[in-house]
């Protein structure tokens, strides 16, 4: 799902590619980007419901697109402890009762963003948010260090944080 203004950019860079000519199927899957953060967020409200079987099938769908399966886990882990960070953030501000325009000022977030993190901060609390960064974050050092196949790993800090 892409927003309008996500949609125009892409299309911008299409037309530019193609300096005139025809845009061709190969130059839309080289180019553009997916929406991805869609994907993030289905998944943490999964982890939220305690939904284990609803979290897998979204990292599937997650995982089933275009790339190897390293790089795919890899992009997942940066996206849901990029996710998990900004919830640790807004949970830290709410709590100190912070006013929403000095948050909005002080991390760049429009407000969209703002209102749905913490909507979803608030289905955490914030040592298992911190729990959960601490898993991506041993995710991301396995990955990149050991020979124990990235669908493996994956699976393991998944049961984990699916507990």
């Amino acid at each position: 799902v892409y927003t309008l203004w996500q949609a125009d950019q892409e299309v911008k860079k299409l037309a530019a590619y193609a300096n005139g000519e025809p845009v061709s199927e190969d130059d839309v899957e080289q180019l553009v980007v997916s929406n991805t953060e869609v994907d993030v967020f289905q998944i943490i409200n999964a982890i939220a419901d305690n939904s284990k079987l609803l979290a897998l099938r979204h990292v599937s769908d997650f995982l089933g697109t275009a790339g190897d399966d390293k790089s795919r886990i890899i992009q997942l882990n940066a996206l849901l402890s990029d996710q998990f960070r900004s919830i640790v953030i807004v949970q830290d501000f709410v709590s100190r009762m912070v006013e929403e325009s000095i948050i909005l000022e002080k991390t760049g977030w429009k407000s969209g963003r703002l209102f749905m993190l913490k909507k979803i901060a608030l289905r955490f609390t914030l040592a298992k948010a911190k729990d959960f960064l601490n898993k991506l974050d041993h995710l991301d050092d396995e990955l990149k260090s050991s020979s124990t196949p990235p669908r493996v790993l994956l699976d393991l800090i998944l049961a984990q944080l699916l507990m």
